[in-house]
């Protein structure tokens, strides 16, 4: 059975420059982890370990420096697009930033659901079902930025979830 997730040594270096000196940070040291379909999967750490480095290199967004992985069968580097296509992905940041404040959740969701290629149709009946479930069915056409902490977390796994990904990646997921 294929893997949902497998990483092949994947290694990510940052490079700074302080004072003209450069310093190399080796966040993510040939991290070799399988998940196989259906499984859940935990990252624990300290602050500063590098999970959310490695959530980030396979959820596309930054390229590792040294290894690959793929995601669905999908490799990191080669095939960004069809990973993106199958991952949701869930930053429980504070604050909600990674929401457009001057739209409402409703207005939200409705473009994540265009970014995400989904039909209008489907994406109509998929926001309202995930409205209801996440009980903001009421507060659909209120300005994020209105909105408690609580209420952004939940728009923001609404929009992690709007494609039906089979495959949802959750970075400090308890956060609000």
């Amino acid at each position: 059975m294929e893997a949902a997730v497998e990483t092949f040594d994947l290694t990510k270096v940052f490079e700074s420059k302080e004072d003209d000196v450069k310093r190399y940070v080796k966040a993510v040291d040939h991290v070799n982890i399988r998940v196989k379909r259906g499984e859940f999967f935990g990252l624990l750490g300290p602050n500063g370990a590098g999970k959310t480095t490695l959530i980030k290199m396979l959820c596309t967004i930054i390229l590792p420096t040294e290894g690959t992985a793929k995601v669905n069968g999908y490799d990191i580097i080669k095939e960004p697009d069809k990973v993106r296509s199958c991952i949701g992905w869930f930053h429980g940041e504070t604050g909600g930033r990674s929401l457009y404040w001057r739209l409402s959740a409703e207005d939200n969701l409705k473009f994540y659901a265009y970014l995400q290629n989904v039909p209008k149709d489907v994406a109509e009946k998929r926001i309202n079902a995930l409205l209801e479930f996440f009980d903001l069915s009421k507060e659909r056409k209120k300005l994020v930025k209105d909105y408690s902490t609580g209420m952004k977390v939940r728009v923001m796994l609404a929009r992690a979830l709007l494609h039906n990904p089979p495959i949802l990646f959750m970075d400090e997921p308890t956060i609000g």
